[in-house]
């Protein structure tokens, strides 16, 4: 049984804008303003460009070698087993979070209407018993959903995508139209320029560029993709280009929207009561019908971000089977073409997650910073493909080689510095752990990659992920020491990604295995 091709190139884009257009919409623009204020319009548009960079990289990665669970599969053809699962394992981390997550939120915006859902212990909003059991029930259903194939999943996906855009433009329209206060574009301007761009960079790590992340989500699917070489780059750049477009409007329009008097002592203090600040705001406001407009949306939105990572999270977990990371069980399939076992295992993983989260910004900066360590194989893996397969068709191709894919690695390490050294020791953590379950899993499961490590060719992810921890840890982000000067900090990290990548792009497996897997996929 093959994977089935029934997306096509519409359906791909809808599913990276189903993906990056989640419960965030309602609550990012207040985040982003208490941190930056008003300059939180620049933080979109600079967050808009930085994964930009990396939305290229895939476009033409992609497109080039399309294949299923792409993001497990590219470290392991260029690097081995070690730089293979780091990656996919923060992947999918990043991703599994998501469902529960999603699931939680439409439970809280729903005890609007029904208080047996959740209550509040500590100042934090929890699940009650039954508001655990419907949590349960909701993962279960769009397991059970995704089971029926991709061509049911594409129908809904571009149904659900189209309303998640049309409930926020409709919105924003109202707020403008309505309410527009000018002077709040002046509120906080006396800050110092340093300070002015520290709040820019952390509404960048902390709010933003989690926003963008699902950009990459429609190329895990690539051979379920009908015409990958043309759907996969219009999908990828495509989404990331309407995607700031969309959080720019929004976020001023919040800023104009929010009564002048609720910002008196600056946006760092702006409090708006309710789960959903937007539809907060609107009831403030005295647009009662767009209030309860977007409380509806609010809880059909997390639901589609719900459907869609469930799949998405699957083809990731298939790809780490089909790596030989997992057991071989996780990487059959269905007699529908589905990887049901592997989206099976990611359910009773939610379930786990559902357990108290953590607040939700150091959620949203630690899902960001992991997948951003796993984007970096993108810009690495482009490159050496480059060099070990030159004749491939590549019908979207970047200029300048070495020199976009290093800015993009470079983009990717800032990113994650801004996440800070709070955030940077916790992956640190979490990657130990995870090689420790990889060694476990080969030696109890299969071991046949106990004889195919090869060290030699991750050393430079060793020498990346450590040089990160140190760099964090004197910088100037998340509780670090502050030792580094600002500027210093940045050529410390701009050193230490040419070194890595350089070392990552002449240290990789054999020229002839790279070949072979290419060829086992565009066959």
């Amino acid at each position: 049984m093959n994977l089935n091709k029934n997306l096509n190139t519409f359906s791909t884009l809808m599913t990276s804008l189903n993906a990056m257009i989640g419960s965030g919409w309602l609550f990012s623009a207040f985040l982003a303003a208490q941190l930056a204020g008003s300059y939180a319009v620049y933080a979109w548009i600079l967050g808009g460009f930085l994964i930009g960079f990396i939305a290229l990289c895939f476009a033409e990665l992609s497109s080039s070698v399309p294949t299923t669970g792409s993001i497990a599969r590219y470290g392991q053809m260029t690097h081995g087993p070690i730089v293979g699962f780091i990656i996919s394992w923060l992947a999918w981390l990043s991703c599994v979070a998501v469902a529960p997550t999603e699931v939680q939120a439409t439970l809280m915006y729903a005890s609007s209407y029904y208080d047996g859902l959740s209550w509040v212990n500590n100042d934090k909003l929890l699940l009650t018993s039954e508001g655990m059991i419907i949590a349960f029930a909701l993962l279960f259903f769009f397991t059970c959903v995704n089971y029926f194939g991709i061509r049911l999943f594409a129908r809904l996906n571009n149904i659900l995508a189209m309303w998640k855009v049309f409930v926020p433009i409709i919105t924003v329209c109202t707020l403008l139209y309505f309410s527009h206060h000018l002077s709040n574009l002046s509120i906080d301007t006396h800050t110092s320029h340093l300070q002015t761009f520290h709040n820019i960079m952390e509404a960048v790590s902390t709010v933003v560029i989690f926003s963008f992340l699902g950009f990459k989500d429609a190329t895990e699917f690539g051979d379920e993709i009908k015409n990958p070489q043309f759907a996969i780059p219009i999908a990828v750049i495509g989404s990331v280009l309407f995607a700031t477009l969309f959080y720019v409007i929004i976020q001023i329009s919040f800023i104009l929207s929010v009564p002048d008097t609720w910002i008196t002592n600056g946006w760092a203090k702006l409090t708006i009561d309710g789960l959903a600040p937007i539809s907060s705001l609107a009831s403030a406001l005295g647009l009662t019908y767009l209030a309860k407009l977007v409380l509806i949306d609010s809880a059909i939105t997390p639901l589609s971000s719900v459907f869609i990572f469930t799949a998405t999270t699957g083809r990731i977990t298939f790809g780490m089977a089909r790596n030989q990371y997992l057991p071989d069980m996780f990487c059959l399939l269905n007699h529908r073409g589905i990887p049901f076992n592997a989206i099976l295992l990611n359910f009773f993983a939610g379930c786990l997650l559902l357990l108290p989260l953590p607040s939700w910004q150091i959620l949203l900066k630690f899902q960001s910073s992991a997948i951003i360590i796993a984007y970096l194989i993108g810009p690495i893996s482009l490159s050496i493909f480059r060099k070990t397969s030159p004749n491939i068709a590549r019908p979207f191709k970047l200029p300048f080689n070495h020199i976009l894919p290093l800015i993009t690695f470079y983009i990717c390490t800032m990113i994650v510095y801004w996440s800070g050294f709070e955030t940077i020791s916790l992956l640190s953590y979490v990657i130990a752990s995870g090689l420790i379950l990889f060694i476990l899993i080969q030696n109890i499961f299969n071991g046949r990659l106990k004889n195919d490590f090869s060290l030699d060719c991750a050393a430079w992810i060793i020498y990346y992920l450590v040089s990160l921890y140190v760099i964090s840890y004197l910088g100037n982000y998340g509780h670090g020491l502050g030792v580094l000067t600002w500027g210093l900090d940045y050529l410390c990290l701009g050193v230490i990604s040419l070194i890595s990548y350089y070392l990552a792009y002449y240290k990789h497996v054999d020229n002839n295995k790279i070949n072979l897997d290419i060829r086992n996929i565009l066959n």
